[in-house]
């Protein structure tokens, strides 16, 4: 286990500014946070060129960790703290560096003249579309999109035969039938006749479903919350901007969604209260009666004890029977 009360930063270096490090999260279990605060917890800064001007890019704590994190720059920072709580096991981290252009270890190129980078992440790291997007932007990455059919084919060719159903960054979380790019909303989509264009308002986020290449594009669209593997590209150069999604990035169909069901809460709120009102009614009008009851039984009882109060008397012959049967005296 850690120690407590720790406040530990590592600076990470590459050997050439025209190097990158590469971190890959092995395992990491700290303090799970309390609400939102994290007291024991690991911070990512990309450092530029001195530790006042740098920009954390993770925090994590508990079992909730990044997969990979990519430096824009040729070094990062890593910041470990503990309080004298709790301690846990820790975190491991595995580290190298590479060298621009070119791709990280575990991403894929379609030759050495290719301009971009991929990489598909398979469990456990299955994720929402919106946090598969994030999960990208730790590489310095965004989720696919494509440009023309070698492209295309390239990537049916390498990942087809993992039996994953990926997503990519195509949504119409904006305007319902109309996809855009994650990256660029102007950017033109490929193919120019996109295939999907008359989805239900539940699907808006699109993936590849393998089981379609018979068609000219596997592209499918799901419900964006659903958790699938997901594809991730960058340029070999650096120059990839992460597209940072806005946290209220939700379809127009998801808000219409949550109305139902608040309305349904509501519905199922307001029937539960009325069986409750129910319930106590009931059983109060079963108390009055019962108290009715036991007033007319009591009555009953003393009524039956004042009539039937006589003297009380003793048949000689049942004692001598009782007596002659037991062989002594009995009480009656």
């Amino acid at each position: 286990m850690y120690p407590p009360d720790t406040d530990c930063q590592f600076l990470i270096e590459a050997t050439s500014k025209l190097h990158r490090i590469h971190l890959t999260v092995v395992e990491s279990e700290l303090e799970e946070a309390l609400f939102t605060e994290c007291d024991d917890y690991v911070s990512i800064r990309d450092r530029e060129g001195n530790e006042t001007n740098s920009k954390e890019v993770a925090r994590w704590c508990g079992q909730d960790f990044p997969a990979a994190i990519t430096s824009s720059t040729d070094s990062l920072l890593v910041h470990f703290h503990s309080d004298s709580v709790i301690q846990k096991r820790g975190f491991n981290i595995s580290v190298i560096e590479f060298e621009l252009p070119g791709c990280p270890p575990e991403w894929h190129s379609e030759s050495l003249s290719s301009p971009f980078c991929y990489k598909q992440f398979v469990l456990p790291h299955i994720l929402p579309w919106f946090d598969a997007q994030k999960e990208c932007n730790f590489e310095r990455a965004n989720l696919a999109t494509f440009q023309s059919e070698r492209e295309y084919a390239y990537i049916a060719e390498t990942f087809s035969q993992t039996h994953s159903f990926p997503w990519i960054g195509y949504t119409d979380a904006n305007v319902e039938g109309i996809f855009e790019t994650v990256v660029d909303r102007n950017a033109p989509l490929w193919p120019e006749n996109f295939p999907l264009k008359h989805e239900t308002e539940a699907k808006d986020c699109v993936f590849l479903d393998w089981n379609k290449r018979e068609q000219q594009v596997a592209y499918e669209a799901d419900d964006c919350r659903n958790r699938r593997p997901f594809l991730c590209k960058k340029r070999k150069d650096g120059s990839e901007v992460p597209a940072v999604l806005p946290s209220g990035m939700i379809r127009r169909g998801f808000r219409d969604f949550s109305i139902d069901y608040t309305i349904l809460i509501i519905i199922v709120i307001a029937l539960l209260f009325l069986l409750v009102v129910t319930c106590v009614v009931y059983q109060k009008f079963k108390d009055r009666h019962n108290r009715v009851v036991n007033v007319d039984m009591n009555t009953q009882r003393i009524w039956c004890s004042s009539s039937m109060q006589q003297p009380a008397t003793t048949d000689s012959r049942i004692g001598d029977a009782i007596r002659q049967e037991f062989g002594g005296w009995a009480q009656i």
